[in-house]
């Protein structure tokens, strides 16, 4: 018999633990080396045009993230609690007509949270590869440089609506 602490690690929790240390962790590691004024805002083609004080900047990403993380594993934990009547989802009469079909909505729920968890994740990422690109000396190990920028973006958020997308439909095994 599994421990309710083997239950509640998935490949999910997995998922967004590590796109979470994808953020986090480069800051703690280069927040020493960071020159006090950093850029933080960036144009479409990556060229900074805003800068800010680095402390600042550490903050707002890491109340920001938190606010956005603590929001889908809230609404993620609580959907199944939801009055039926307040969940607007295509197909839903079909989704809610048995509870085969209602465990299979509510997993995909909690997927579609744990992907615009790990989507967000990716763009703070994003965020902070741009900053140390500009920020971090030349010889620094985790200074990338950063041609592409919008193209990486546009890309994240074209995987997160094709992974939505996925999710909506209604699984071939099930139809009837």
């Amino acid at each position: 018999m599994k421990t309710p602490f083997e239950k509640s690690i998935s490949l999910s929790t997995v998922l967004w633990t590590v796109s979470l240390a994808l953020v986090i962790g480069p800051l703690y590691y280069v927040y020493d080396v960071l020159p006090e004024v950093i850029p933080v805002h960036f144009t479409i083609d990556g060229t900074p045009d805003r800068y800010g004080n680095k402390v600042t900047f550490v903050l707002f990403m890491l109340l920001t993230l938190g606010l956005l993380n603590g929001m889908c594993l809230v609404f993620k934990c609580f959907m199944p609690r939801l009055p039926v009547g307040l969940i607007n989802w295509p197909n839903k009469a079909w989704w809610l007509e048995n509870d085969n079909r209602r465990k299979i909505f509510y997993q995909r729920i909690g997927w579609m949270m744990v992907g615009n968890a790990v989507g967000i994740n990716l763009i703070f990422s994003l965020v902070i590869v741009m900053t140390f690109s500009h920020s971090l000396p030349q010889e620094h190990p985790l200074r990338l440089e950063f041609a592409t920028g919008s193209g990486m973006f546009i890309g994240i958020l074209a995987s997160l609506a094709l992974y939505s997308l996925m999710l909506i439909r209604r699984p071939k095994h099930l139809m009837s």
